[in-house]
């Protein structure tokens, strides 16, 4: 997810699939589009040839990327890249407040939207509101942004019987 959390496991061996002796390090880069690539996490490897790199993707950023691993050993370099998707996730809690309205009477419907990466309010979002009526046609459509706290809110009056 864009702006979360995440880890791998870099494990670095020779070609006979063996630990590498000395000392070695690991540099894993986002490549995003044409912009200079980002350094994620860099590292050293333990004994074993491997790594435990846990690094935050950067927040806004979605689609298909490119991480770039690079590693260094006293027998040389190299380099892997790896496709992944970032994706924007939000969480959206909807709520009015009664769950039947009567004909005239008017729909309070409020929405929290919170960021799934980090559970931080979704600030400055788009989002629309749409009621439909029992036969599906959209009566109402309302597009805003939420406040700081990820809160948006709308009303909609009821026809009268």
């Amino acid at each position: 997810m864009s702006g979360g959390p995440a880890a791998v496991r870099v494990i670095v061996t020779d070609s006979k699939n063996e630990a590498i002796d000395g000392a070695g390090t690991v540099r894993i880069e986002l490549a995003a589009g044409e912009q200079k690539p980002r350094v994620l996490f860099t590292g050293k490897l333990n004994r074993r040839g491997t790594a435990e790199a846990q690094f935050r993707f950067p927040a806004g950023l979605t689609g298909s990327q490119q991480l770039r691993y690079v590693v260094d050993t006293p027998i040389g370099s190299t380099e892997y890249t790896q496709g992944v998707r970032l994706e924007d996730k939000v969480s959206i809690l909807l709520t009015t407040e009664k769950p039947i309205y009567q004909p005239s009477q008017t729909i309070h419907v409020r929405a929290l939207a919170l960021e799934r990466s980090n559970h931080e309010a979704a600030a400055n979002r788009k989002l629309t509101f749409e009621i439909e009526d029992s036969r599906g046609n959209k009566v109402f459509k309302k597009t805003m942004e939420t406040d700081k706290f990820g809160i948006a809110s709308a009303e909609f009056a009821l026809a009268m019987k």
